[in-house]
């Protein structure tokens, strides 16, 4: 689809992000006319890529932007659930939403708390299904840590609840976080810098 094609292009080159929504968008509109499904599933994946840029890049603020990338991991899942770029691509959009939820108004802690779990949960399912069909993808286990040192803070953190279960909960996260470390630093290319997200939690 020509839409596609020209999205895909302004947001290859990077300078032209809000034309490459523009087009996306346009597509989205218009996804029944895809040629095929192969094309089809290329074009959500590129979008939900595209969508958790523009959300980095507005600030990490615009919830709806994360609402829309939902919206298009539903029409993506309907065609596959086995495509590693598909599953980080999804990932990170649910990182994302348990990241807003996670800090959401302490007046619905209690709705935000089950909101924010579930959408940890999910994460960290499609996490460890991309890991599945691609085990050497160091995006794979960065996201990984960011979500363990995400969720141990929270669960650590003075609003965060402090009882025996959530102690045990906590020191199973640590694990988790430094066995993924270890392979982010095992398969990150040396071309490309260290993360100072994690990198900061580890000096």
């Amino acid at each position: 689809m020509g839409h596609f094609r020209l999205g895909l292009l302004y947001k290859k080159t990077g300078e032209a992000y809000i034309s490459a929504g523009s087009e996306f968008s346009m597509a989205w509109k218009n996804r029944k006319r895809f040629a095929n499904s192969q094309e089809e599933l290329e074009f959500y994946t590129e979008y939900i890529d595209y969508l958790n840029r523009k959300y980095e890049t507005e600030g990490f603020k615009n919830q709806s932007v994360l609402s829309k990338s939902m919206e298009v991991i539903q029409e993506a899942f309907k065609l596959t659930g086995s495509d590693p770029e598909l599953l980080i691509n999804s990932a990170l959009t649910y990182y994302y939403l348990y990241r807003e939820k996670s800090k959401s108004d302490k007046t619905q802690a209690s709705a935000n708390r089950k909101r924010s779990d579930a959408y940890f949960e999910i994460s960290e399912k499609l996490v460890k299904d991309t890991n599945k069909l691609n085990p050497s993808d160091y995006r794979t286990y960065l996201l990984a840590c960011k979500l363990y040192l995400d969720k141990i803070g929270e669960l650590t953190s003075e609003t965060g609840q402090s009882g025996l279960g959530e102690s045990e909960e906590v020191e199973i996260l640590k694990n988790k976080f430094a066995d993924s470390l270890e392979k982010y630093k095992t398969f990150k290319p040396a071309s490309i810098p260290g993360d100072p997200y994690v990198l900061k939690s580890i000096n």
